[in-house]
């Protein structure tokens, strides 16, 4: 499980780590219908809204996903 797992995160404002944990956050599991082990981990921090993309739905579901 692990050896299949990618963790991205774009740092541009060097805000990782997470030094001020009152603004918002989000994360986003790709593959995974419930909540991946990264995002329980964010949670032990932090309030965060997490989104889960799953691969095996309805493909008319995963062209719109992002639309929202």
């Amino acid at each position: 499980m692990i050896e299949q797992a990618i963790t991205m995160v774009k740092n541009n404002d060097q805000l990782v780590p997470v030094a001020n944990i009152e603004k918002k956050i989000a994360t986003l599991s790709i593959g995974s219908d419930g909540k991946a082990p990264f995002q329980t981990q964010v949670d032990a921090y932090c309030k965060a809204k997490h989104f889960n993309y799953s691969t095996a739905g309805n493909p008319e579901e995963q062209k719109t996903c992002f639309l929202t």
